[in-house]
């Protein structure tokens, strides 16, 4: 069944299909520290991959026996048969799945949340190990438009969640599960830098091909800004 479509955003109240500001390094020259980039799902030249973090698992009901406190056991007359009540068990409920976003071939593994705009830019999470989903953009279970996520490559010395992106190839498989509860698994198509300063109307729309776009800062770093963005498309698998 097709997932109701989000309604696109008001006049005047979209954001900027530019992405300049989203690709701020923190590269210092005294401190090195680790390049930023506050944006979409990135490009970084040459990344070493982390090892792939293992899959959630499933939750599953286990029924374990509730043990008899320590101590002297208390004698008992109560012969088979009375009516003595048997000892209960304990329940253990199902793990309910969080939003994530992961692609096992890179080791991507990471927590999603909403982001919207604030004044005409797309939000980053703060956090650089989550990455966000446009909440005005198009849903998993539509049937057109984007699916557009971001996320941090570096940020403040630490390895964003989307570190590893640059590596990826056609055919990679990128399985998503939103904070609404769609679920979904897409198959990588094409990966693509674009130019920092330019706009990019086609990222910020609910029509068009339905597609999934991952986007983040790369290529090298000038006047303290990453000079590209990277962008990954997906389309459903």
């Amino acid at each position: 069944m097709t997932a109701p479509r989000r309604a696109a955003p008001p006049v005047g109240r979209s954001p900027s299909t530019r992405l300049l500001d989203w690709c701020r390094t923190a590269w210092q020259p005294a401190a090195l520290a680790a390049a930023a980039c506050l944006v979409v799902a990135g490009l970084w030249p040459g990344p070493s991959q982390p090892p792939a973090p293992a899959p959630e698992a499933p939750g599953a009901q286990v029924t374990a026996p509730v043990r008899p406190s320590a101590g002297k056991p208390e004698e008992t007359t109560s012969a088979p048969g009375d009516g003595t009540t048997p000892a209960p068990t304990a329940t253990v409920a199902p793990a309910t799945p969080s939003p994530r976003l992961m692609v096992a071939s890179l080791g991507i593994s990471a927590p999603v949340r909403e982001v919207g705009v604030v004044g005409q830019e797309l939000e980053v999470p703060e956090d650089p190990g989550e990455v966000g989903i446009w909440r005005d953009g198009a849903r998993p279970g539509d049937d057109a438009g984007t699916v557009l996520v971001t996320g941090h490559v570096s940020w403040d010395g630490r390895r964003g969640a989307l570190w590893s992106l640059a590596a990826a190839g056609p055919g990679d498989i990128i399985d998503l599960l939103t904070p609404d509860g769609d679920a979904s698994r897409w198959r990588v198509v094409s990966i693509d830098r674009l130019p920092r300063d330019a706009d990019h109307p086609e990222l910020f729309t609910t029509d068009g091909q339905h597609r999934l776009v991952v986007v983040t800062c790369g290529g090298p770093v000038v006047d303290g800004h990453y000079r590209d963005l990277v962008q990954v498309v997906a389309v459903r698998k």
